[in-house]
């Protein structure tokens, strides 16, 4: 199993109370769970992406201001990325999912309780 954390849930932002302190929570949970489920062979793991270019930025007010000003939403994505995660670009969903895959595969079999931080140094 794998839930979804977000880089939000380890690294403190303005305005980012809430929506942090449920990430963190998930993080827990994941923890929690794979010690409670460990017992029956169910590995449970947490991924805490950053920045992924997803639709969710697109009902951001500040991010309708920022496609303005860089003339369009991927201008947009590149500039928030190269501003925001030391690796200079978001995750793309398929990049999110192979994470995931990997998590879920065979190869990670010893991996639980753990947390995938998949933000391009963001939270580092």
């Amino acid at each position: 199993m794998v839930l979804t954390a977000s880089a939000t849930g380890l690294k403190a932002e303005p305005g980012t109370a809430a929506y942090g302190a449920s990430k963190a929570a998930v993080i827990q949970m994941a923890r929690v769970a794979a010690r409670e489920a460990a017992r029956f062979g169910v590995r449970v793991n947490a991924i805490a992406p950053g920045g992924v270019e997803t639709p969710i930025w697109d009902n951001a007010p500040m991010f309708g201001d920022m496609v303005a000003e860089a003339g369009s939403r991927d201008a947009a994505i590149a500039q928030m990325g190269r501003a925001g995660m030391p690796l200079g670009c978001f995750a793309t969903p398929e990049e999110i999912a192979g994470q995931i895959g990997f998590v879920l595969s065979d190869i990670a079999a010893t991996i639980t309780g753990s947390v995938l931080v998949s933000d391009g140094g963001y939270s580092a």
